[in-house]
């Protein structure tokens, strides 16, 4: 029994500290990205792990909102012009949603300044070998939370 509640201690560390990271990750950057809000945020990033595009319905199981709840996502990263809908030919009322060029551009862009920022501020006091198991085991649980696509 004390090594299950062991277990359940350090889970909960683990994510207490992996919260914490993402937090003080996008305040301690002086990119573009600090200044949209974290659930512009979280859509900006989850669409990048969807090349191909996700449905606005797809998009609200991951996140665990309403789809409506999403759509009003969209709609101000759109006027933005970083997420573009695109209707399927098949069924207009299906619509996959996909970052535009000018997303991928700025995050081409940004995404050195920022891993060498967060390399700096947090990641120096891994080594290269402990840096990819970290990547490797993180790699193993996010599979189950968001199979990757296809």
């Amino acid at each position: 029994m004390d090594e299950r509640v062991d277990r359940l201690k350090s889970i909960a560390n683990i994510m207490n500290d992996m919260a914490v990271l993402r937090r003080r990750t996008v305040h301690s950057t002086d990119e573009w990205w600090s200044e949209f809000s974290r659930s512009q945020r979280e859509l900006v990033g989850i669409l990048v792990r969807y090349p191909k595009g996700i449905s606005i319905k797809e998009l609200a199981r991951i996140i665990k909102v309403s789809s409506s709840a999403v759509t009003q996502r969209v709609e101000s990263l759109e006027k933005l012009k970083l997420v573009e809908r695109h209707s399927s030919p098949m069924d207009n009322r299906y619509v996959n949603l996909q970052l535009s060029k000018k997303a991928h551009m700025l995050l081409r862009k940004s995404l050195p300044s920022f891993s060498r920022q967060v390399d700096e501020h947090y990641f120096h006091v891994l080594d290269d070998g402990e840096l990819k198991e970290f990547e490797g085991l993180l790699a193993k649980i996010a599979h189950i939370i968001e199979p990757k696509q296809k």
